[in-house]
């Protein structure tokens, strides 16, 4: 009897990991329950029953009850006149926020920017049609995965059991599909290993040979590397734990450098010029807007000082923006992984310019065209809106989210300058500022671009390349033309 009710540690670990489950799962299933039972509070204090829709359908009306109180008008396109979201007779769609949607046909990449056809006699072999085969299952195997990760019923219950057992026991170190760690100062971030010695050969021949096609093709070129979570210089990780984020990126620079690449290595301007901590999200593994200003600023003044380009640093001054912040509104990739309260939400903040601008931002794929000041072209004010944290990304509200190819005309800006960014997440805060100096701005995202990247290079002729990647992103191809370093 006695060694029945003896408890060892990992007992009451146990104990604690399964009680917190239940709770957080009872929460989770009881207001589902509830609304396959149509027993919600709300509607059935009001007059028995959970449906609104029926109640709607009882009156005759679909307006929500303030609406129909005033006018009486089912209408919705009434309605969307009346809160500035008209249909326009051209077929431009005015948003609430003012903001000009328009579509155009979309492009097909593959099709626009095609790849050289093979010559006579040369098709590939076998082993590269599986590769590359392979490596198309591999990406749709990623996307499925991820989304039935995401979507799990319980998951964010799960999650959360887990991390609150992690929180008593004081680990730092959330080890998972990704190693996540909070650092000293606070911050989570993401560690990776070390890149062998192939990979890093292919990675810098793969860039440097694509410097020298932009070149060819009459482009200044500049590659940037930005920084990571993790500070070069103090990197505040658990002790004895290490990242190789930065050795990797030191080789790559390295190697670019005697390849005679023109670079801008950010990690050792930010430390001189921001404090470092403060640049990043505490959640996310992204810098912050603020940051993304910053270092837009600091690549236009590369440009300038390298090959003469002329840009005016004027529109890119953070003395002529101001800050709006969104409080306790973002819970970040990394927050994601940890579940809420291992990090505090992080508050978005927006970096507005104070001066007049006037933009039209195109997303070729899709073919839809967002026209008006910084704001309404760049920012997707549907990610601003409070809700579900786990399924939220206000980050993404800058720049309307990663997209293979985005075409920016600046309307105010008239020096026939035309840029072309290569960027991974990172650029989706900075490359809104950078346009505000650029008449043209072409923005390619290489994990989607499907195309054939020299092809348009050769169409467009792009007056500067530039390649901004961090160093989480330092990876050689998988074989397929979906991956940062891939540039054929």
């Amino acid at each position: 009897m006695r060694k029945f009710w003896k408890f060892d540690k990992q007992h009451i670990v146990t104990a604690l990991f399964l009680l917190l489950l239940f709770v957080n799962m009872a929460g989770l299933l009881v207001p589902l329950a509830a609304r396959r039972l149509g027993l919600t509070a709300a509607a059935g204090a009001e007059d028995g029953s959970g449906q609104a829709q029926e109640d709607a359908a009882e009156d005759g009306s679909a307006q929500e009850p303030e609406d129909a109180a005033e006018d009486g008008s089912a209408q919705a396109q009434e309605d969307a006149a009346e809160d500035g979201s008209a249909q326009e007779a051209d077929g431009a769609e005015v948003e609430p926020d003012g903001t000009v949607h328009t579509h155009v046909e979309p492009v097909n990449l593959e099709e626009a920017y095609p790849f050289p056809e093979e010559e006579e006699g040369e098709e590939p072999g076998f082993y590269e049609r599986l590769t590359a085969l392979n490596g198309q299952l591999l990406s749709y195997v990623s996307a499925v995965e991820t989304y039935c990760n995401e979507n799990v019923p319980g998951r964010t219950a799960a999650i959360e059991a887990y991390i609150g057992v992690q929180k008593l026991l004081g680990s730092r170190i959330i080890d998972g599909d990704d190693v996540v760690i909070k650092m000293d100062n606070g911050l989570l971030t993401f560690t990776r290993d070390e890149l062998s010695e192939e990979d890093l050969r292919i990675c810098t021949e793969n860039l440097a040979d694509f410097c020298r096609f932009a070149q060819e093709e009459g482009a200044d070129f500049l590659y940037v590397q930005t920084p990571s979570k993790v500070n070069k210089y103090d990197n505040q990780l658990p002790e004895g734990y290490q990242d190789f984020m930065n050795p990797n990126a030191d080789r790559l620079m390295a190697g670019l450098e005697e390849a005679g690449v023109p670079t801008l290595d950010l990690r050792d301007e930010i430390v001189e010029d921001l404090d470092f901590d403060s640049a990043f999200y505490a959640s996310d593994h992204h810098w912050k807007p603020s940051t993304g200003l910053w270092a837009a600023g600091e690549i236009l003044a590369r440009l300038n000082a390298d090959y003469g380009a002329g840009f005016d640093l004027e529109w890119v001054d953070p003395a002529r923006y101001h800050t709006e912040v969104i409080e306790d509104i973002f819970l970040g990739a990394l927050g994601k992984k940890t579940g809420l309260g291992y990090v505090p939400l992080d508050d978005m903040e927006l970096v507005l310019p104070d001066y007049e601008t006037e933009f039209s931002m195109e997303i070729t794929a899709t073919g839809d065209v967002y026209s008006g000041d910084f704001a309404q072209a760049f920012l997707d004010e549907s990610q601003l809106e409070r809700g579900d944290y786990y399924t939220k990304n206000p980050y993404a509200a800058y720049f309307r989210d990663d997209q293979a190819l985005v075409e920016v005309e600046n309307a105010l800006v008239d020096n026939g300058k035309r840029v072309l960014l290569l960027k991974d997440s990172f650029g989706l805060s900075t490359a809104p500022y950078m346009a505000t100096a650029a008449e043209h701005l072409s923005v390619i995202d290489l994990r989607h671009f499907r195309g054939s990247l020299q092809e348009y290079v050769k169409e467009t002729q792009p007056d500067m390349v530039v390649v901004m990647y961090n160093p989480q992103a330092i990876a050689a191809p998988e074989g397929y033309h979906a991956d940062l370093f891939d540039f054929r």
